[in-house]
């Protein structure tokens, strides 16, 4: 049986590196941390940037880790099986023979989308004749006698002339490019598309690469933040999901991305209690700018959690007869009065086991034959 579970803290990678004082379970815990950053390809040089961007912007992250972790315990007896979980989730949360650690998970989700972004690739196919009838022929395989025909008959069909290079040939161009998103890094992208391998391939170098191929493409949730982060609960479920990918797990998260009002609160209230009831993970989200107060559990000291340009992710742990929010952040407990219901959204967490584990890549044959 676990005795000790430490919930998500996206502030404790960061600090734990840089006490110059490490007591044994810090140093335990670290370990960990730096095994995860080490598996997603972290350079050394990068841990303390990546541990940095995790403090800063990581609540989202911690939330994701503690409603994993905490769906997989047993409620009744808490009992923690450290190997069954490596099969469903791909790594172990175990720090000693009874202490599971969270952050272990959600520095290993972090550390693995840190560098991704995604491409929306647009793939043009581009095609050189000496005329519009020798490209009806090579391109729609018609024999057509006059020039102003084949032109006619090549747009028809998605293809326009473009203009003459210094060879005297004639550039085709299809109108409707072939589209395809891919995740991964630029020298991952770079690889995928063009079969170039380098570690360190910049933007600027991808960016001609795709234009001698006749490939446009828009970057998105380049951020480590901006994957997560936000009330944009279709992000969240695609990186998420992402990440889980190869794993035998499958996470949905939903909600109505709107606060409730206090009319609303007591008859939400039931409806959170029962989806409790029901095995499913609860979060707490505070919108930027919404003012709410954490009230520190033990010590009755009140910290706002949001600010005008950040909001606030946490776990729900309870509600309490009088219809304050008990919920862990920072990997401490904290309360939520009930008055401050109306700035604050729930999100629902469903984790179930796949029925049948499917590896899948990206599928980028047909863009780059």
């Amino acid at each position: 049986m676990v005795k000790s579970i430490y919930t998500s803290d996206q502030t404790a990678p960061y600090l734990f590196l840089n006490r110059i004082i490490k007591p044994g379970k810090v140093k335990q815990r670290l370990y960990k941390y730096l095994e995860c950053l080490q598996k997603n390809n972290i350079e050394p040089n990068k841990i303390k940037e990546v541990l940095k961007s995790l403090k800063e912007t990581g609540c989202s992250y911690a939330f994701v880790a503690n409603a994993l972790v905490e769906s997989f315990i047993n409620k009744n007896n808490g009992q923690y099986d450290d190997k069954k979980f490596q099969e469903l989730y791909g790594l172990s949360i175990q720090v000693d023979d009874d202490t599971i650690d969270s952050s272990i998970l959600m520095v290993d989700i972090f550390s693995k989308l840190y560098n991704l972004s995604l491409f929306n690739i647009h793939k043009y196919d581009v095609r050189y004749y000496k005329n519009a009838k020798e490209a009806a022929k090579k391109i729609l395989n018609v024999d057509i006698d006059d020039e102003i025909e084949a032109i006619q008959e090549l747009f028809n069909n998605g293809y326009m002339m473009d203009y003459t290079n210094d060879k005297g040939e004639i550039r085709f161009v299809a109108k409707n490019p072939i589209n395809i998103s891919i995740i991964g890094t630029y020298s991952e992208i770079a690889l995928k598309l063009f079969g170039i391998q380098s570690k360190n391939i910049k933007i600027e170098k991808l960016i001609e690469l795709c234009k001698e191929n006749n490939i446009t493409f828009e970057e998105k949730y380049k951020q480590p933040a901006s994957k997560l982060s936000g009330l944009t609960l279709d992000s969240i479920n695609y990186w998420v999901n992402y990440y889980l990918n190869k794993s035998n797990i499958d996470l949905s998260f939903y909600g109505d991305e709107k606060t409730t009002t206090m009319e609303e609160s007591n008859d939400f209230i039931k409806y959170i209690k029962t989806m409790k009831s029901n095995g499913k993970i609860i979060g707490v989200s505070a919108p930027n700018n919404s003012n709410v107060l954490m009230i520190n559990s033990n010590t009755g000291e009140s910290i706002s959690i949001t600010t005008q340009q950040k909001g606030h992710k946490m776990t729900l742990r309870d509600i309490d007869s009088n219809g304050n929010i008990l919920v862990d952040s920072y990997g401490k407990d904290y309360v939520i009065k009930k008055e401050d219901i109306e700035k604050i959204v729930f999100i629902i967490v469903d984790v179930k086991q796949k029925l049948n584990k499917i590896e899948k890549d990206n599928d980028i044959d047909h863009i780059t034959k």
